[in-house]
C-alpha cells in the first residue's frame, strides 16, 4: 500500500479516502515501455482481424479482385501524443475505406482487443 500511496497520492485520514493526483507520476505511467507493447500488440491484433475480413469480404463482393492487390486495407500506426503514447488502426487503401463504410469492420472487430 505505501508504493500505492507515492505513486497515486491517496490519503487516508480517519475513515475515508482522499485522492490527491500526482501528475507526473501518471504522466510516466501513461508512457511505461510495458504499456507501449500493450498498445502496439492490441493495434496489430485489431489490424489482423480487420484485414483477414477484408480479404473475405472483398473477394466475395468483386471476385476479379487482382492479386496484386494489397492484402492490408488496415494498418497501425503509433506515436507519442502530448500526455499519452498512441495506437492506431487505419484504412489504408480505397477498398478498405469502401469496406468499412459497407461492414463497419472496425467496429465490429474492437472485441479482439479483449480477447
Amino acid at each position: 500500500m505505501r508504493a500505492l500511496t507515492r505513486i497515486w497520492g491517496i490519503l487516508v485520514p480517519g475513515n475515508y479516502v482522499t485522492f490527491v493526483p500526482n501528475m507526473p507520476a501518471f504522466d510516466l505511467v501513461r508512457r511505461l515501455p510495458l504499456l507501449r507493447k500493450e498498445l502496439d500488440k492490441r493495434a496489430e491484433r485489431l489490424a489482423a482481424a480487420c484485414n483477414a475480413d477484408f480479404v473475405a469480404s472483398h473477394e466475395a463482393h468483386d471476385p476479379e479482385w487482382a492479386e496484386g492487390d494489397s492484402l492490408e486495407g488496415y494498418r497501425t500506426g503509433s506515436w507519442d501524443g502530448k500526455t499519452r503514447y498512441r495506437a492506431t488502426v487505419i484504412t489504408a487503401t480505397q477498398h478498405a475505406i469502401n469496406d468499412n463504410l459497407r461492414d463497419k469492420t472496425l467496429i465490429r472487430h474492437l472485441g479482439v482487443l479483449y480477447g
